[in-house]
């Protein structure tokens, strides 16, 4: 199974991993029109998965709802009792630095 949203500037896809997986993976920018998008994604992946990837390698930008996105995708894991994993681009890893945030989430690698 796989569902893609697109809107200009960021495609968002779903995928299943397995039996009890799915992998989210966002393309382009996450800022205040496109993150609904991601939030939506993640969510329903935390809602159906015991264990969401979220590959955020190819975004290439990324403002504080991005953040505000992560961050709550990661308390609605804990929640479900889900296991939540990150991987971002180099871009999304600095801005999360600055944010002060990057501690706190599941990154993996870049």
């Amino acid at each position: 199974m796989t569902f893609a949203q697109d809107t200009p500037g960021l495609l968002v896809e779903t995928r299943m991993d397995g039996p009890t997986g799915a992998v989210v993976t966002a393309d382009g920018e996450v800022d205040l029109e496109t993150s609904p998008m991601l939030r939506d994604a993640v969510g329903d992946a935390i809602a159906q998965f015991a264990r969401v990837h979220v590959d955020m390698r190819a975004v290439t930008f990324m403002d504080s709802t991005g953040v505000a996105t992560l961050l709550t995708a990661a308390e609605a894991a804990r929640r479900e009792e889900a296991e939540l994993s990150l991987q971002v681009s180099m871009s999304v890893r600095r801005v999360l630095e600055l944010a002060g945030v990057d501690a706190t989430l599941p990154i993996r690698g870049l």
